[in-house]
């Protein structure tokens, strides 16, 4: 029986039987809404609220799919502890939600050194309050009501604030991302690329990810008093434009461009979208789910023109490269 089983979670997890892209993910729980209540067991059998879990400025809570059967859902879970620090720092607790039974978690969190909460929503109640639900699984089947991927942030007075949700199962936003994004702290390592007019500084979420997750990219630079560059939407002048050539398998989200300002030009008597001062480019980067461990450089390039208020340079491309390791997925499964 257990080999079965076994053999039904292998068949599961290929490509040919897992429902990697549904049509739409799930709606999760709405944004500016109170988060359901819940009391759930973590791995040590503690009873945990939302007040039990959150940090000065909220929690950000993980549902995942199994800590037994899915390798995706354990290298995010390492993820989320290799990053517990930075939420510290930022004020947010970090806790994670999937129908796994206490001791699958227990076991999980031993051998992987998880100190922060996995909480067993082994009836599935809470997975279902926040609309993520798997689809698909009938009843009866060992994955009926498993969650799909998704992260909530909540606030200190237990409003969701932002969600991130993934129709693909293989999918899923970095603990590191998030915090990056909203609270601009942690990264990997950062690198500089150096032009005639700007300076360029390159950080990443992290360097080392695992397939399936979601990362952010970051490129900032200080442009000097009386400087600026073209913002997108400008016309018969050249924008600031940042260009990505992924792996095979990567996928990269649009460019999220600042607030431009609108500047007037008087030497030339027009009015453009410009930036100036401190610039910082954002875009989200997806890891293949079927990347294979080792290095790989995801390279890209950031072509501008820098003008003052007398005259424009010649356009400049800066060549840019981000290293990263990608990790193997843990296929260990819980004992039987």
């Amino acid at each position: 029986m257990v080999r079965l089983l076994r053999l039904g979670l292998a068949t599961f997890l290929t490509a040919s039987a897992l429902p990697a892209q549904q049509p739409a993910p799930p709606p999760g729980p709405r944004t500016g809404s109170p988060f359901p209540a819940f009391r759930l067991p973590d791995q040590s059998g503690k009873l945990r609220d939302l007040k039990s879990i959150e940090g000065p400025h909220g929690v950000l809570l993980v549902f995942f799919q199994s800590a037994d059967w899915c390798p995706y859902c354990k290298n995010q879970l390492a993820e989320m502890e290799a990053n517990l620090d930075a939420a510290r720092q930022a004020g947010i607790g970090l806790a994670a939600v999937s129908y796994d039974p206490p001791d699958v978690l227990r076991e999980f969190a031993a051998r992987r050194s998880i100190a922060f909460p996995l909480l067993s929503d082994h009836a599935s109640a809470l997975i279902r309050a926040a609309s993520l639900e798997m689809a698909g699984p009938p009843k009866g089947s060992p994955f009926f009501g498993a969650a799909y991927p998704a992260a909530v942030l909540i606030n200190e007075r237990g409003i969701v604030r932002a969600k991130y949700v993934h129709g693909d199962l293989r999918e899923r936003d970095s603990a590191a991302a998030v915090l990056m994004q909203r609270f601009g702290i942690g990264g990997g390592a950062a690198a500089t690329v150096s032009g005639k007019r700007i300076e360029a500084r390159l950080t990443s979420s992290g360097s080392e990810v695992s397939p399936g997750e979601r990362i952010l990219l970051e490129v900032s630079f200080d442009l000097r008093p009386g400087l600026h560059v073209y913002a997108p939407g400008v016309h018969d002048y050249i924008p600031i434009d940042w260009s990505l050539r992924p792996p095979v398998g990567w996928s990269t989200a649009p460019v999220v461009f600042p607030p431009s300002e609108t500047l007037r030009l008087e030497a030339i008597q027009e009015t453009v979208p410009a930036y100036r001062g401190h610039v910082v480019l954002r875009r989200d980067v997806t890891v293949s789910p079927d990347a294979s461990p080792g290095p790989i450089i995801l390279s890209g390039a950031l072509r501008y023109q820098a003008c003052d208020d007398t005259m424009c340079y010649i356009p400049e491309t800066l060549p840019l490269e981000w290293k990263f390791t990608v990790l193997p997925l843990d296929k260990t499964r819980a004992a039987k």
